[in-house]
């Protein structure tokens, strides 16, 4: 059943749509320009703030603890993406290279730290969930060393972050931008967090959604961030392919996300099918 809320976040994507069009047919100057940063927060900000209103005022109204980790990740998610693609998008080449290294850097981090902490929860949620209380894999015994590695990891990106801007190393600071080091060392600290949450998510998460039949608040909550990563995969290129569907993509992540939030609490009609039985006079 749609409710208010999701009629809501449907027509901020629709109005989002059109207003992407009307850019691009009035201003098609505007992407690359410095109009950009403007056409990104009039089309974008309305869906992902009431996906960040939804994911954070569910969290705090959640009565089982097990999901609210959950909810409070989706947010955090949330704004992890409209900040990574609002540097990526709006500010490259209008700003200086070393504030668009320094925030490409820390957006890029703080994205890859919210998807391992929303991996961690939702391993720990479906364990709690479990009448069986297995663990997936050991993950208890494996979290605490990867969260090191991983904190350790972007520590030293950060460190190499803020060396190459106190030299003003132009090469360095290249290379962090766009992700890519000469040196294999450093160019495996700075892949080690994308590689264990790509690693992660492949390895536990089918695990865990398998066995989340149990429980089908966490079957929806998977089932809506399995579209989110579907869609997320499909913004890499998309708008080389068609100009429009850059925009649209974007819009449908964060509804994929609000979805994702509010599928945590029970808020739709219960199906007849578990209703207690009409007792016979």
């Amino acid at each position: 059943m749609v409710d208010r809320a999701d009629i809501t976040a449907i027509l901020l994507v629709v109005v989002g749509t059109i207003t992407a069009a009307f850019f691009m047919v009035f201003f098609p100057n505007s992407f690359g320009s410095y109009g950009s940063a403007i056409a990104f927060l009039v089309i974008t900000a309305p869906t992902y703030l009431y996906a960040v209103y939804w994911a954070f005022d569910i969290r705090r109204a959640l009565a089982v603890r097990i999901y609210r980790n959950q909810a409070f990740g989706i947010g955090v998610i949330v704004l992890a993406i409209w900040l990574t693609n609002g540097v990526y998008i709006a500010l490259s080449g209008l700003v200086s290279l070393q504030l668009y290294s320094a925030l490409s850097t820390l957006t890029w981090d703080f994205l890859l730290l919210t998807l391992f902490y929303w991996i961690d929860a939702s391993v720990l949620a479906s364990r709690r969930s479990d009448p069986l209380l297995r663990d997936t894999l050991h993950w208890s015994k494996l979290r605490i060393p990867l969260w090191i590695a991983v904190l350790l990891a972007v520590g030293g990106t950060l460190t190499l972050q803020g060396y190459s801007e106190i030299t003003d190393n132009v090469s360095l600071l290249n290379q962090l931008a766009v992700g890519t080091l000469n040196n294999a060392i450093l160019n495996f600290v700075y892949g080690f967090p994308v590689f264990v949450a790509i690693i992660c998510g492949i390895v536990f998460l089918p695990a865990i959604a398998v066995r989340a039949k149990w429980d089908r608040t966490l079957r929806r909550h998977f089932s809506w961030f399995a579209l989110f990563v579907l869609l997320f995969l499909g913004t890499t290129g998309a708008g080389n392919i068609f100009p429009l569907s850059g925009p649209i993509i974007l819009l449908c992540v964060g509804l994929a996300l609000y979805k994702s939030a509010k599928s945590l609490v029970p808020l739709n009609r219960i199906p007849s099918q578990e209703l207690a039985p009409e007792l016979m006079p």
